[in-house]
């Protein structure tokens, strides 16, 4: 008694302060990817009612570089977070 055991595991300690950091770079990246799903429905709403096909286009073309940007946007916070609980990743 009193002894942890021989397979109990010690939790590493987590760093609170870059944990926060991260979860609220998260959540920004997050917040960009709800407005492009918002600006997709638009998309989607206006050929529905029959916009033109040029029209259209452009739209799509303006979320192109928001899209290409979401993995990047979530890869760094999502690294930290990871950090932060003690899961780096090495090699």
């Amino acid at each position: 008694l009193g002894d942890a055991g021989p397979r109990a595991r010690r939790r590493l300690p987590i760093d609170r302060e870059a944990l926060a950091h991260a979860v609220a770079e998260f959540n920004r990246a997050g917040s960009n990817l709800n407005q492009i799903a918002r600006a997709l429905n638009e998309i989607a709403a206006a050929s529905r009612a029959g916009e033109g096909r040029d029209c259209l286009a452009g739209r799509l073309d303006e979320l192109a570089a928001p899209i290409g940007s979401l993995q990047r946007q979530f890869a760094v916070p999502l690294a930290a977070i990871l950090s932060a609980l003690g899961h780096d990743r090495q090699g």
